[in-house]
């Protein structure tokens, strides 16, 4: 099979200080399929069609994020925390991203 024909999805995570050195889960189509570490890029290969793509910490999860991907394809996509800077010093912080999961966890489009 020629590479073409591989669709992909590649992901890479932000650096940052917190949840360094936690691991993200990441989940397609409700289904768990990797893991990601701070600063890391994975790539997967990925069947063409519409999926959802979400990653968790702990019991933190993100907002699904929708995608479509065709034949040789390739989705780049961006996730991590948006907490940083005064936000690291409140300590109910990972609490509230229970309730309002883009809060403490995103995924976005590079």
């Amino acid at each position: 099979m020629s590479n073409d024909k591989i669709s992909t999805l590649r992901l890479r995570r932000t650096s940052q200080y917190i949840n360094r050195f936690r691991k993200f889960k990441v989940y397609i189509d409700n289904t768990q399929v990797h893991e990601i570490g701070n600063g890391e890029e994975i790539v997967l290969p990925i069947d063409k069609g519409r999926h959802e793509l979400s990653i968790s910490v702990d019991w933190v999860k993100s907002e699904k994020y929708e995608f479509d991907i065709k034949i040789g394809e390739e989705v780049y996509l961006l996730c991590g925390s948006p907490i940083k800077g005064a936000k690291l010093l409140i300590p109910f912080i990972p609490l509230i991203g229970s309730f309002v999961p883009n809060w403490y966890l995103f995924i976005k489009e590079v």
